[in-house]
């Protein structure tokens, strides 16, 4: 079966993860790169719906308030 990709900037993935938001939390997702470009990559493993952060945060500030694209 054909997984869809998602292009995201490299900036957006750490140790092999991208995050995403789950109602006001941050999870760290596992993704498989199948492809890229100088400034992004096609990265598979995000599902439908999934609000992706398209940079790393260091840490969750709780006082932020996150937004992400949806997949």
């Amino acid at each position: 079966a054909q997984k869809e990709t998602m292009t995201i900037p490299r900036s957006a993935m750490r140790n092999g993860k991208d995050t995403v938001l789950t109602g006001e939390d941050l999870e760290p997702v596992p993704v498989t790169i199948v492809g890229s470009k100088p400034d992004s990559i096609f990265v598979v493993g995000l599902s439908d719906g999934q609000k992706v952060l398209l940079e790393q945060v260091e840490n969750n500030d709780k006082d932020v308030v996150y937004k992400g694209i949806t997949r």
